[in-house]
């Protein structure tokens, strides 16, 4: 009896172990609010201020960092639409999410930039971002959240549907609570 009982012993504890190993696997957190203020499911008005050079930033959102942790992941969706977009001669038209820190600037605790996309002509392209938030992202208390754009002769770009959250899933598009 006493042989049967450590051994069930032993195979409850396996047993615990590796239910431990998987819910530790389980996402716990799939986003939800949308810490990016003044967005919209509808296109926002076309921006064509364009140059032909390149650092080019509409201002997008401000992105409040209320409730973030150190590790915590942000996750950035948007749906961009270029129209007539053209490139300056000799050079390919780019663009990618950046954001300055309203005490950190363009510094260590800046919004994570986002590879770049190739534009031209007309399209749609979504863009979807993450990174993780360090000590230095917290310095903040918000990021101004710009489009960079570079190389754009001339042509215009909208957007909508954005959204910046906590967690490891991207959600569907909802106001910020403050909206």
């Amino acid at each position: 009896v006493t042989t049967a009982e450590n051994s069930i012993t032993a195979k409850a504890n396996e047993l615990s172990s590796k239910i431990s190993s998987v819910e530790g696997k389980i996402p716990t957190s799939s986003g939800g609010r949308n810490l990016a203020q003044g967005t919209s499911k509808d296109w926002s008005k076309p921006f064509t201020g364009f140059s032909g050079n390149q650092n080019t930033c509409p201002n997008l959102y401000k992105v409040i960092t209320d409730g973030l942790v150190v590790g915590d992941t942000i996750k950035t969706r948007i749906v961009l639409k270029y129209t007539d977009i053209v490139p300056t001669n000799g050079q390919t038209a780019t663009i990618r999410l950046q954001g300055a820190g309203n005490v950190t600037g363009w510094g260590g605790g800046s919004y994570n930039v986002s590879s770049y996309k190739t534009i031209s002509g007309s399209g749609e392209v979504v863009f979807e971002h993450e990174f993780k938030i360090t000590a230095d992202h917290l310095k903040n208390d918000y990021w101004n959240l710009y489009f960079r754009t570079d190389w754009i002769a001339s042509g215009s770009l909208q957007w909508k549907l954005a959204k910046v959250e906590r967690g490891m899933f991207f959600t569907d598009w909802s106001p910020a609570p403050e909206d």
